[in-house]
């Protein structure tokens, strides 16, 4: 029994000096923002490094002492597995755990990693600033990444905060940066986080609209159900720094649409184009208000050339009868064109004209010492050249004077001239022509002979063309 009791007494002595025992050891707390060097320099001085196992608690803080920074002393600890914190204002928290026993030959090593709380200011470029401010903006999105560690936040509608995105411990570090909102172009950035930063970036962002101008036809009559819409237009907008384009789209249900998307407020200058189709230009403005483009209504045009003739000179297959130098004008009233014969070589009689609208025109073809002629000229979409015009000199003595067939009575005259058809059977076209080539009158006739009234002509030399089919025969006669 004796010996039992002995036995018992070392055992529970041997147990106490095992439960008992402690060790003495020491963190070092490390900042991730300095570089290390050999001889170190990046030790974390105000640490506060605390152990636990759930019953017995130890803290230290690193010291700041020469030769000991960033070194957390801990005694008399007991053998054990502790979790352990190390935190600092200004640095993200660390956690881990650690195990105190006989083979322990020191603390661990942690390192804490910098942060800063900062905030981004978005603004609204379309809205004027103050000095009270006024075009901060609410609910942009702001987002961070470096490619490991990303931070987002959204812009306050807070009053007093409005525009702010705050963003809390994050990492030292160059961020890309992205800022965006429905309605604003998004903008993006880099913005470097360490210990000088004081606050975050200020991001203005501009509003956009998206919108079509639609492109119409004048030459095809619209409908309720449409059908006048012009496809393959192309519309530019330009406000001088800014420019945007897009094409009328041939789309089925979208047919003369020209989409913009993403377009800057502003002021712009609109141009709208397309070949065959005369420029429209004007003026557009986007912002807030801003619910759709333009409605633009481009006018077909025609190039071509009336082709001058002179029928004093025999035609030939080679040509050779073009006229050059007789004035050409189109008018409809509204609007006039006009051309003049050319004289270039290839080119002798034609007068060009470009960019004439659809419509019907009144032509006058004159050149001095010729008989002015007009007639009626459609301009459309079957249009492939200018009419092919004579013109009849003006006779000169009376041996150009042909009336074989004709006669004129009395002759001067101060009211009335009669003329004598003969044998000339058929519709004719009588023409009073002044000394200048200009016609005066014109009338058709079918009788014999036809009763022209000259009262109202100054007195002069005058001259009676008369033409039918197959011939034209002039005679001057004297209005006194």
């Amino acid at each position: 029994m004796k010996t039992f009791t002995m036995f018992m007494i070392a055992t529970l002595l041997a147990i106490g000096s095992m439960v008992g025992q402690t060790a003495d050891f020491a963190f070092v707390i490390y900042d991730s923002s300095i570089p290390a060097s050999p001889m170190g320099g990046n030790e974390l001085a105000g640490a506060s490094v605390e152990l636990t196992d759930g019953v017995n608690t130890y803290s230290a803080l690193s010291s700041a002492d020469p030769g000991m920074v960033g070194f957390a002393d801990f005694t008399e600890v007991l053998y054990g597995t502790y979790d352990y914190t190390v935190s600092k204002d200004g640095y993200i928290t660390a956690t881990g755990s650690f195990t105190l026993d006989a083979s322990t030959m020191g603390g661990e090593m942690v390192t804490l990693d910098p942060y800063k709380n900062f905030a981004f200011v978005v603004y609204d470029s379309s809205i004027p600033a103050s000095p009270m401010g006024g075009n901060e903006l609410a609910g942009a999105s702001v987002e961070l990444t470096d490619g490991v560690n990303t931070y987002s936040a959204l812009s306050s509608a807070d009053p007093g905060m409005v525009g702010f995105a705050d963003f809390t411990e994050v990492l030292y570090g160059t961020y890309d940066y992205t800022v965006s909102k429905d309605g604003y172009i998004t903008a993006t950035g880099s913005f470097t986080l360490d210990a000088s930063t004081m606050g975050g970036e200020m991001v203005t962002l501009d509003p956009y609209k998206n919108f079509a101008f639609v492109v119409y036809d004048s030459s095809i009559p619209a409908s309720p159900m449409g059908g006048n819409e012009l496809a393959g237009a192309s519309v530019e907008l330009t406000d001088g720094v800014n420019t945007y384009s897009a094409l009328s789209s041939a789309d089925p249900g979208m047919v003369g649409f020209a989409d913009f998307t993403e377009v800057l407020y502003g002021t712009y200058d609109y141009t709208v184009s397309k070949d065959g189709y005369i420029t429209a230009t004007g003026s557009f403005t986007v912002d807030a208000s801003t619910m759709g483009g333009e409605m633009v209504t481009l006018d077909p045009y025609k190039n071509f050339a009336f082709v001058v003739y002179d029928s004093s000179i025999p035609a030939s297959p080679m040509g050779g009868n073009e006229l050059a130098g007789a004035s050409v004008e189109l008018t409809d009233g509204v609007n006039t064109y006009s051309a003049l014969s050319s004289a270039d070589p290839g080119m002798v009689g034609f007068a060009d004209f470009t960019e004439v609208l659809y419509g019907t025109y009144d032509y006058t073809v004159s050149k001095d010492g010729y008989i002015t002629a007009t007639g009626s000229f459609t301009v459309d979409a079957s249009t492939m050249g200018g009419e092919m015009v004579t013109l009849d000199p003006i006779p000169t003595s009376i041996g150009e004077i042909s009336s074989a067939s004709v006669n004129i009575f009395p002759n001067p005259t101060s009211d009335f001239i009669n003329v004598d058809l003969g044998a000339i059977e058929g519709e004719v076209i009588i023409s009073l022509i002044n000394s200048n080539g200009g016609v005066v009158q014109r009338i058709s006739s079918e009788e014999s002979t036809t009763q022209v009234n000259v009262n109202g002509l100054s007195n002069g030399v005058y001259f009676i063309n008369v033409s039918g089919e197959g011939f034209s025969e002039t005679i001057k006669f004297v209005k006194k």
